[in-house]
């Protein structure tokens, strides 16, 4: 058996496309890899038009990859005639990073569509390592009975936060729109759990005409501010 690894790297679109940039900017660089074979689908495309600025993910390669840019082929999601769709390629292991849940269910039930599906029942068929990540959050039981089923043939799943997104924040000068591009990530969880909690306030209050008005966005309880303990009157 060859000590150097022949990889393919797809991602779908999740969002989250800074684990598939840092996936390829790791293996481009790691000397055991050979070759890399990207995928991208349709809406991982256009994902990464909208969160990178590149019109073909070829563009971002040589950003990435550098010296390394030779390893990396750029295959079409939509051509099932591709190398990756045979048992006989000697493909080393098939990472998609970030997966939607909609490639999840279908790599899961083995109803393959495209490429990225096809590389990935291949590799449950041919005992290759399949690394799985799942962006959803959060998971219905729909989701997780996927999870076990594609781990059960063999898949690897890890399931990536919907704050990876404050990773980019940074990108393009903060202009990143659809991660957190100024706050940190607590600070994100913390002002959505106060709209959360003002919002069953402001429901609460339009069943009961008797009951006070939220004086302090900081209440976790009906009575209690988790900042300064004081209880309302």
């Amino acid at each position: 058996m060859s000590n150097k690894h022949n990889i393919t790297l797809a991602y779908t679109g999740a969002g989250g496309t800074i684990v598939h940039r840092t996936f390829l900017r790791l293996l481009s660089g790691d000397d055991r890899v050979e070759h890399i074979n990207v995928v991208a689908s349709p809406n991982g495309h256009r994902l990464l038009q909208l969160e990178w600025g590149v019109e073909n993910p070829a563009e971002m390669i040589p950003e990435i990859a550098g010296k390394n840019a030779k390893k990396v082929s750029v295959l079409n999601d939509r051509d099932l005639s591709s190398p990756v769709t045979s048992g006989s390629y000697p493909t080393t292991a098939v990472i998609i990073a970030p997966l939607a849940v909609g490639a999840l269910s279908r790599i899961a039930s083995g109803a393959a569509t495209d490429l990225i599906e096809r590389a990935a029942d291949v590799a449950l068929k041919e005992r290759i390592p399949l690394v799985l990540c799942v962006r959803e959050a959060p998971l219905n039981l729909i989701h997780i009975k996927n999870m076990a089923a594609a781990t059960e043939a063999g898949g690897r799943r890890h399931h990536l936060s919907h704050h990876t997104n404050v990773l980019q924040r940074t990108i393009n000068g903060g202009k990143y729109r659809r991660g957190v591009c100024s706050q940190s990530a607590q600070h994100h969880r913390t002002e959505a759990n106060k709209q959360v909690r003002m919002e069953r306030h402001k429901h609460r209050g339009a069943q009961d005409p008797h009951f006070p008005k939220l004086t302090c966005l900081n209440r976790i309880a009906p009575d209690t501010c988790i900042q300064c303990g004081t209880r309302r009157s």
